[in-house]
Parts: C-alpha cells; structure tokens; sequence
C-alpha cells in the first residue's frame, strides 16, 4: 500500500507538467497561427506616425504612384502567404478610396517577418492646394490580428503601431528628417528645397540612417549648391525665399 501510494504522488506532478506541457503547446501552436502585425516603425524615427507623400518631386507626367508601408508580424514566420486587412478611419481621411488611392496589396509573404503594404496613389488637379490625408488602420483578418497599439521611443515595445497616416499632395512640403539636413541646407523653405531639387537633380536625401547618404557626400551636395547660390546670385540678384529671406 505504501509503495502504491508514493507511487501515486510521484506520478501527479508528471501528469501536471505533461498537461502544463500540451496546453502550452495548444496556445503556442494557435498565437502561430492567427498571429499579429502592425505597421513598423523605422529605427531611425520610432515616432514616425504618418507618411508624406507628394507628386511634386515627380515627372510632370506621372499620374499614379505606389507608397510601400512597412510592417512587422508578432509571432513565427509562415509557410504560406497571409492577408492584412486593413480600413480607412472615415472621420480622420479626406482621400477617397478609388479616387485618390487603391490598396494594392496587404500580404505578409510566406517566410517573412517584415513585409510592405503597397498603396496605389492617384495625382488629382486639387492636390496642389491640398493635403489629402488617409488614416488606414489594421483590424482582424482570417489570417492575422492587430498587433502593437501604439508604442514609442523608449519603451519595450518600440516601433509599432495599428494605424498609420499617409498624406498626399501636390506641391512642395518639409521632408520629414529636415531636421538632420538643416545641418547642411539651413532652415527649410519652399524656394530653397526647389532650388536644391534643380541644383542636384535628387528630391530625396535619406542622411542619418545606416543605409542612407554618407556625411562626405552630403558635405558634397553642400558645396555645390554654395556655389551654385553664388552663381545665381551673380547672375540674377539675391535668390529670395516665400518669407522674404535670402
């Protein structure tokens, strides 16, 4: 009786760990798959909330455009291609679906972790004076569910977020890392960013991240467009800003 008995508290904790086991393996074997995605955040600005796109960099001849928006799964890696699905947030978007943009593709790639939503962005005569503005937002799909929240610099979470705001024009706006070429263009305006995009042939001036343009080469720009300004100024007299500024 004594060696059924011990026997039997031996046993009840193997049983326990053995269902512990098989019930962790269940809840495992479901978060993979249904898993969760978000829009990523780049590294280099984990506050990135919102998009800008503009037609105004562009040939005068393009009419539509495409707008990759990264995004990253919680999760394991699949085998097999999965739908994000997505929604516009009607009383924070002025762009209108099939006018203004198309979603073109929301699929997380069999085997990726990092994927791109692919949105189709329409030039219209009205993006010259306005910013259409575009609030997309994952929600639950048969394949994945919304993913971070929202979290930011500094937290454990950074880098992700469930919505995301991309904004559309026409006409000629800050880019969003200014604030890391001010240390070679100075204070933003209009006239400048024009005269700099006619200067270098280059609208885009991805400085600061680890793939971007290297401080030699942006020193390079730096001095062809002093000398460029010199040029014109001769030429023509003081090149003058929108606010009146040299």
């Amino acid at each position: 009786m004594l060696t059924r008995k011990y026997s039997s508290y031996i046993m009840t904790p193997a049983l326990l760990i053995a269902a512990f086991s098989s019930c962790k393996k269940s809840e495992l074997q479901a978060f993979e798959q249904t898993g969760m995605v978000h829009f990523y955040k780049k590294s280099d600005n984990p506050n990135k909330d919102s998009v800008q796109y503009s037609f105004a960099i562009k040939p005068d001849a393009l009419t539509e455009d495409t707008v990759k928006l990264p995004v990253r799964i919680a999760g394991v890696a699949a085998d097999r291609d999965r739908t994000i699905a997505l929604k516009a947030v009607a009383d924070s978007s002025t762009a209108v679906e099939g006018v203004d943009y198309k979603i073109h593709s929301a699929i997380v790639h069999a085997g990726r972790y990092n994927d791109s939503v692919v949105l189709l962005v329409y030039r219209k005569p009205e993006m010259k004076t306005v910013n259409k503005r575009l609030l997309l937002e994952i929600i639950p799909s048969a394949d994945l569910q919304p993913g971070l929240t929202n979290s930011a610099s500094g937290t454990l979470l950074t880098g992700g977020s469930v919505r995301l705001l991309v904004k559309i024009n026409d006409y000629l706006t800050q880019p969003a890392n200014w604030s890391m070429l001010s240390t070679f263009f100075g204070t933003f305006s209009v006239a400048k960013y024009k005269f700099i995009i006619q200067v270098t042939g280059l609208a885009e001036f991805p400085y600061g991240t680890a793939t971007g343009i290297p401080y030699s080469q942006m020193t390079a720009y730096q001095g062809m467009l002093k000398q460029a300004l010199s040029d014109y100024n001769n030429e023509h007299g003081t090149l003058m800003d929108e606010n009146g500024q040299p």
